[in-house]
């Protein structure tokens, strides 16, 4: 629909656009919190990072409610990651993640928390040419001075302090952004090899995080590190973590085909001695290399994931 004709007292439709219709189960019965998602989404209808709502509907037949969003025919980021990741070059990274800190900060701005923030609620903008990133599912998205006495999400995302019993707060979502960070630079699963339970908890609360891999450059492990904090109050802004990834954006330059989540310093060096010393071309040393990160980024993809490694939101009991 766009808009409302005065003359056949209907709305004018448009069936060039694709929506998603988001069924919210046990909904007959108008509460509160029934509105919280159309609510946190009208707050951030400006925010052009954020997954457009046009409103709701209702289901004639189960009288349940049915969100109206954009579809998200690309998909989301973390299985963008997962099938791409040898094709996304280090500046393609650094936009994607520019483009979350930038709708978190927003969110943030406006006074909520996003609280389920991880890569399966990232999801590639329909409406865009290039790939950019909108945040969805606004479902716990709350106003941070709201507590709520239930602790929901995916573990290797969430903050330690949560298992604590502290409320969620921007500096929450900050540290999920962390794993966010991780999870781009690597093209793996967070703690993909062992089961998502109470030992998981216990060990990322005593200060476990993912291993940082190779040759992550300094100042994006250093970001990371910096969001995982176990002090929440030690973390960045959504604002500064947007503003450090334009600065390293800028400061990469124009050598970021080459993916250095891969590729050490030292063997580039030795790589572009030899090329020229065996006389071969530039246009094929870029082809063997690419062809060396395409098998790399296979193999992570073969990589097993335990049974009991789950990625998708589920309540834990306080």
């Amino acid at each position: 629909m766009t808009k409302w004709n005065r003359d056949i007292q209907k709305y004018d439709r448009n069936p060039n656009v694709r929506v998603s219709l988001k069924q919210l189960k046990d909904s007959q019965n108008i509460s509160k919190d029934f509105f919280q998602e159309l609510i946190a989404h009208l707050h951030c209808e400006k925010n052009n990072f954020v997954l457009r709502c046009y409103g709701i509907t209702q289901d004639p037949e189960s009288n349940e409610y049915i969100m109206v969003t954009d579809y998200a025919k690309k998909g989301d980021l973390r299985t963008y990651i997962r099938k791409q990741f040898h094709k996304i070059k280090w500046n393609e990274k650094l936009a994607l993640l520019q483009n979350v800190a930038c709708g978190l900060k927003e969110i943030h701005k406006e006074g909520w928390v996003h609280r389920d923030l991880h890569t399966g609620n990232l999801l590639l903008d329909p409406a865009s040419i290039n790939e950019t990133i909108v945040i969805g599912d606004l479902g716990m998205c709350r106003p941070a001075c709201q507590s709520s006495s239930s602790v929901y999400g995916v573990i290797p995302y969430m903050a330690p302090e949560l298992f604590k019993g502290q409320p969620y707060s921007k500096e929450s979502d900050i540290f999920s952004f962390g794993t966010i960070l991780w999870e781009v630079s690597s093209g793996r699963l967070p703690f993909s090899d062992r089961p998502h339970d109470r030992d998981l908890i216990k060990e990322i609360a005593n200060g476990l995080r993912p291993d940082v891999v190779d040759n992550t450059p300094n100042q994006y492990a250093e970001l990371m590190w910096r969001c995982w904090d176990p002090n929440p109050s030690e973390r960045p802004s959504a604002s500064e973590i947007e503003s450090i990834l334009m600065d390293l954006r800028r400061d990469t330059g124009a050598d970021l085909y080459l993916d250095k989540s891969y590729i050490s310093q030292d063997h580039l060096s030795m790589s572009v001695t030899s090329v020229f010393q065996n006389g071969s071309t530039l246009s094929q040393f870029t082809s063997d290399l690419e062809d060396r990160v395409k098998e790399e980024s296979q193999l992570i993809r073969s990589l097993p994931v335990n049974t009991q490694a789950i990625y998708s939101s589920r309540i834990f009991p306080n």
